[in-house]
């Protein structure tokens, strides 16, 4: 973060693949690190929500979250998009595309 508490860049460890087996990749470190620059952070990795009252109104009676789903904006908050199985979706590729469309949304 810069000095106004901006996001600016995203710190890595650089990895490498310590075997060629498909089914059970394994990494080691490197000990390098890298800057990627950013503007936006946008955590989609096994996101858990906290147990909150902003929770509560975004969800549906299913459980699920309520959202458009042309824009993956949630119906609740104008600021949060949403996707993959915490909207319904059954596959990685379509969560991939919920992800690339709120993408879309977001930056227009």
């Amino acid at each position: 973060m810069d000095a106004s508490g901006k996001i600016t860049h995203v710190e890595f460890d650089k990895n490498l693949p310590s075997n060629n087996d498909p089914e059970n990749l394994k990494y080691k470190l490197t000990g390098q690190k890298y800057l990627m620059p950013v503007d936006t952070v946008i955590q989609s990795f096994g996101c858990v929500l906290p147990d909150e009252d902003w929770v509560k109104k975004i969800k549906k009676y299913d459980n699920l979250i309520d959202i458009d789903h042309n824009t993956g904006r949630t119906k609740a908050y104008d600021w949060l998009f949403v996707g993959g199985d915490a909207v319904g979706t059954k596959n990685l590729v379509d969560a991939v595309n919920d992800g690339k469309t709120a993408s879309w949304y977001i930056h227009k």
